[in-house]
């Protein structure tokens, strides 16, 4: 178990951990840990908005430290994938040509413009999230990607041989969704807690991206892969921050 532990927070985040190995019995229970990364997303952004506050900066800045903070700490692979989908995802073609365009290493316009977009977007979403109401938030870092590791466990697989793939199938099925479906809960009753209103919409948001992103992925790739995951966890923060704060 501490092994997957080290491996989720290796694989998803530049957090420092000790080295292991990297074998089939340590892929077990990443996906599990997967959300805890989120937990520790969320507590270093908590910190971050702390110690902002207490220097006076302002809200458009701390909102820019915030965002890069958001994507440093996971060191940009969520935006990779973010950036890969969105520039399939703009080929008008068959699937075998947006798929083509998804195992392309290079970025293309589409992507660059979109993931500029969405940065600027965040940023304005964390500068509108005063210090009061952070703690409401740390819970979207820990749902989206319990949701992104049950997407992987729900449907269809593009690419069985994956990353994402092999640490799906190696997670036993019932128990770590029923785990990954509790930790949703409790995310969504801690936000509610926090701000009733917000922490609703947020966590209907959530569920109602979570239901189409599997939808689209089938109709678009033919399944879902670490690429299309990462591009669902990251629209899937977004949007909950927005909606809670609403």
């Amino acid at each position: 178990m501490l092994k997957s532990l080290i491996t989720a927070f290796s694989t998803y985040s530049r957090i420092p951990m000790p080295e292991t190995e990297w074998d089939e019995k340590n892929k077990k229970y990443v996906l599990i840990f997967f959300p805890f990364v989120g937990l520790a997303t969320g507590l270093i952004l908590y910190l971050t908005a702390y110690l902002a506050s207490a220097a006076h900066l302002n809200s458009f800045f701390t909102g820019t430290i915030l965002c890069a903070v958001s994507i440093l700490v996971n060191g940009g692979i969520h935006m990779d994938g973010f950036a890969d989908t969105v520039d399939a995802l703009s080929a008008m073609s068959d699937r075998e040509k947006r798929l083509a365009i998804l195992k392309d290493p290079h970025c293309g316009s589409f992507a660059a413009v979109m993931s500029g977009l969405y940065l600027l977007l965040l940023s304005g979403a964390f500068s509108q999230a005063g210090l009061f109401c952070f703690p409401g938030i740390i819970p979207v870092f820990v749902i989206s990607r319990a949701l992104s590791a049950l997407s992987l466990i729900f449907f269809k697989h593009m690419d069985e041989g994956g990353m994402a793939a092999g640490f799906a199938n190696a997670l036993p099925k019932k128990g770590g969704a029923a785990f990954l479906i509790l930790l949703v809960i409790f995310g969504g009753v801690f936000m509610c807690a926090y701000d009733l209103t917000g922490g609703l919409l947020s966590l209907l948001t959530a569920l109602l991206s979570f239901i189409l992103y599997g939808r689209s992925a089938l109709r678009d790739f033919g399944g879902v892969n670490g690429d299309t995951s990462g591009y669902f966890l990251q629209v899937a923060e977004l949007i909950m921050i927005v909606a809670y704060l609403l």
